[in-house]
């Protein structure tokens, strides 16, 4: 399919995080932070970059699961089953999962990085948008990647608007009013 013949459009809210390159995954903590509580699914590009990242962040306490092709069929069945009925707020995945109607609603699809492929990026987030109640969709991005997020841009006749993290304090309020909770 060429980007030319995509004929839907992306209705959910998308923004970006511009980040160096070294910054990356603080980023993701950073606004995972921004989402405490709610239901994240955080697109990687390799099985490997999942398992890396789901490990580093369940060592700082993240509520987080990996799904990925070399899982068995039972394990990634659990895991979509435990984050449908919100046992885990985090889900770092390198594809759709299956099963993904049986999640109702999601806050964020991030991605943690475009994907080669632009399409890639639009398809993942309008079959969501077609199967469960999406919030927003965020893309940590580095100056290199600039030339695809602008093509996704223009692909899909949307805007994908810079956002800006919360600074420390604001992360420390937002921490302590979800802990009164």
């Amino acid at each position: 399919m060429d980007s030319n013949s995509i004929v839907k459009t992306i209705s959910t809210p998308q923004y970006f995080f511009d980040v160096l390159p070294t910054d990356r995954f603080d980023a993701l903590c950073r606004i995972l932070d921004m989402y405490m509580n709610k239901s994240v699914v955080v697109f990687c590009r390799t099985k490997k970059d999942v398992d890396h990242m789901s490990d580093k962040l369940r060592l700082l306490n993240y509520n987080v699961e990996s799904y990925h092709g070399d899982l068995s069929s039972n394990s990634k069945e659990r895991v979509i089953k435990r984050f449908a009925e919100g046992d885990i707020d985090i889900c770092l995945v390198t594809e759709i999962p299956n099963n993904i109607e049986s999640i109702k609603a999601l806050d964020l699809v991030l991605f943690s990085v475009i994907p080669q492929d632009p399409e890639a990026y639009i398809q993942r987030i309008i079959r969501f948008e077609s199967c469960l109640n999406l919030g927003e969709v965020a893309t940590i991005v580095t100056s290199t990647e600039f030339k695809k997020l602008a093509l996704i841009k223009r692909i899909t006749k949307t805007d994908v608007i810079q956002r800006q993290f919360l600074d420390v304090n604001d992360i420390i309020q937002l921490k302590m009013s979800q802990l009164k909770q």
